[in-house]
């Protein structure tokens, strides 16, 4: 079994690379998660990003 994740910047992006891994034999492994304002473990102080990211869990058996 195979596992990765998945992140995108935009929700449209974020489906069309879903939906492109289960064209390919992938299946999405949990629900979706939504991020804001998320911090790089290095700059603790400012967001790296205040806009959304999405990111799935997809498996291949």
């Amino acid at each position: 079994m195979e596992y990765t994740i998945i992140t995108a910047l935009n929700k449209d992006q974020f489906i069309q690379k879903v939906n492109g891994m289960i064209r390919e034999g992938w299946e999405p492994q949990g629900g979706v998660t939504q991020l804001r304002d998320y911090y790089s473990p290095t700059e603790l102080v400012q967001p790296v990003n205040t806009e959304n990211m999405f990111a799935q869990a997809m498996i291949k058996r």
